[in-house]
């Protein structure tokens, strides 16, 4: 019974840093509301199962890269006064690894809705 507790107690924790970042991140709002649309297209296309797995597994990609990022600015944030040159770097970094994963979402995604325009 305690292990199905610590489980439940783990799962909410988890909506709790969600609820924060969504509340406290625009780029993560942008990025759910982006998600959202591509699942309507995706729904209203008509997609293969193949291709929503492409699609979920890409959204989730991103998605979390968007969380780690912002683990890793808060964390950089933090440490700011120490280490004051390489902060811009790192963060600058971060962003770029977020960046990418959307750009390759976007144009994975624009191959599988292309043939159903």
């Amino acid at each position: 019974m305690k292990k199905i507790i610590n489980f439940y107690k783990s799962i909410v924790n988890a909506i709790h840093g969600l609820i924060f970042i969504f509340k406290s991140q625009r780029n993560f709002r942008l990025q759910t509301l982006t998600a959202g649309i591509v699942l309507l297209v995706g729904w209203f296309l008509k997609v293969r199962r193949e291709e929503w797995l492409i699609l979920l597994l890409l959204i989730t990609m991103v998605l979390v890269l968007e969380v780690l990022n912002t683990v890793f600015e808060s964390f950089i944030d933090m440490l700011q006064p120490k280490i004051h040159g390489y902060v811009k770097v790192f963060k600058d970094m971060l962003a770029a690894m977020v960046l990418l994963a959307s750009v390759a979402a976007a144009v994975i995604g624009i191959v599988i809705f292309y043939p159903y325009l």
